[in-house]
């Protein structure tokens, strides 16, 4: 049996799962009561065993505690990647709602990933994705944020209003970079299968170079092979995106910062999905904070980045206040 906890100064709850054969049992209730239990059988064990996995992985996301293991005694689950992340992106938006100085536009958040298009994706790349992937798209198959400060030279009180409408990529990089917070993390399937990137990021009728691009230990025979692995995920600027680099077998594709309205590629650090992610949520989604990524001498281009984790966000935090002074100083993102 494995129990988990999660507290907080309003909540405290448990939620235990007991794995037996092709059926298991689930008891969840406020911390101290004897709570509420459901059985559930399955066809096989091993489709138990998947649900119990993926119920076990929600509840960690959700910010859930593994606290003990049969026995009783005290046994740490290790930390799960962008834990709770989804939680914690809502109150920076709340924070940025409280500031008077700051228009929130849009801020959508999807349901979670379907197991179809997990297995889907999966099966496409040959491999499982990362726990940081699977970690936020059990969260969220995707999100939105727009932002602007009322201080900005391009804000207009009568075209900058609050929405909840969904945005296509074009009309979340409206105003050309008028906005300097924006996020648009695209659904699994569609960045990783279903988008057409072609006219965009790679053309049919290019010109083929012949020399061979070599990037992240990688060796492509063109400039065109290594465009036609380029998925882009945050499609947050009209000049700049983020994508991955997809290779076969590997669930962990690195991250990498595209500019020249997604013509250029291999100026990129190559960034861990989870340090992408949480450096968004540090950085409150600023566009600026992805130039970290880049490399405009060449002489580091696609090394890795730096790892910034969640605890390295919180040992370092970034004050809204400066953030929103650092802007003020270019007011063309």
């Amino acid at each position: 049996m494995r129990r988990f906890e999660f507290q907080d100064p309003s909540s405290h709850k448990f939620w235990q799962i007991n794995l037996e054969g092709s059926s298991f049992t689930v008891t969840y209730g406020r911390i101290g009561a004897a709570g509420q239990t459901q059985t559930k059988t399955f066809p096989s064990e091993q489709k138990a065993r998947a649900e119990h996995d993926k119920l076990v992985l929600e509840k960690l996301g959700k910010g859930y505690v593994e606290v003990g293991a049969g026995s009783g005694s005290a046994v740490a689950s290790p930390p799960l990647p962008l834990l709770a992340y989804v939680e914690r992106f809502r109150a920076m938006v709340e924070e940025l709602r409280r500031n008077s100085e700051i228009r929130v536009l849009e801020f959508n958040v999807r349901p979670p990933v379907s197991d179809a298009d997990l297995a889907a994706v999966e099966e496409h790349l040959g491999a499982e994705l990362h726990p940081a992937l699977r970690s936020f798209y059990r969260q969220a198959d995707g999100l939105q944020l727009r932002w602007i400060n009322t201080s900005r030279e391009a804000f207009d009180p009568e075209r900058h209003v609050a929405s909840e409408q969904w945005l296509t990529p074009p009309d979340i990089m409206r105003d050309e970079g008028a906005c300097p917070g924006c996020v648009n993390l695209l659904p699994l399937r569609e960045a990783f299968l279903d988008a057409n990137w072609e006219g965009q990021i790679w053309f049919p009728d290019a010109e083929e170079a012949k020399e061979q691009v070599e990037f992240v230990g990688a060796r492509f025979e063109s400039q065109q092979a290594f465009n036609r692995v380029i998925r882009p995920f945050d499609y947050f600027h009209f000049f700049r995106q983020a994508a991955f680099l997809l290779r076969p077998g590997n669930g962990s594709p690195p991250v990498l910062i595209g500019d020249d309205h997604g013509a250029c590629w291999t100026n990129s650090l190559a960034v861990g999905f989870e340090t992408y992610l949480e450096t968004l949520l540090a950085q409150r989604g600023a566009v600026e904070s992805r130039k970290a990524f880049t490399d405009s001498s060449g002489e580091e281009q696609g090394k890795p980045a730096p790892v910034r984790t969640r605890a390295y966000w919180e040992a370092h935090p970034v004050k809204l206040s400066k953030l929103l002074r650092a802007l003020e100083d270019d007011d063309d993102c």
